[in-house]
């Protein structure tokens, strides 16, 4: 971890980053028979992108957590992800978005018409067992 966290500490805001981290795992109808589980059933590789807003410390356990800025609303805010690094295995840094992009996202009919919904997305493993992943 103390790699990952010495390349985020270089970070300027606004950069443009995408991390591949591990999340929980919830397996519906898991065949736990066999030990060693299957590896999809004990981790969720995730990616996600977004611009580096900062590092934070919590305060429950004092773990440090990677602030990306993946929305911004001009008049609602931002929708941010917290990442606790101790979870992030890999990092790729891309630099600044491009201003055409920016430009296009600010531009949406949608953007402030309609609030985001989660969705639960669920994916089927061998065998019929299910994993959801919020």
């Amino acid at each position: 971890m103390q790699g990952i966290f010495d390349e985020l500490k270089k970070l300027k805001k606004g950069a443009l980053v995408k991390v591949m981290w591990l999340d929980a795992c919830t397996v519906k109808d898991a065949d736990t028979a066999r030990i060693p589980l299957p590896n999809s059933y004990v981790e969720t590789r995730r990616t996600t992108v977004g611009e580096f807003v900062c590092l934070q410390q919590g305060k429950a356990q004092g773990a440090w957590h990677l602030i990306l800025e993946m929305d911004n609303m001009e008049d609602n805010g931002s929708t941010i992800r917290s990442l606790p690094v101790c979870l992030i295995y890999k990092i790729i840094v891309h630099g600044k978005y491009a201003e055409s992009a920016q430009k296009i996202s600010k531009h949406k009919d949608y953007g402030n018409k309609f609030q985001k919904l989660a969705v639960r997305k669920l994916l089927h493993l061998r065998k019929g067992e299910l994993k959801v992943i919020d």
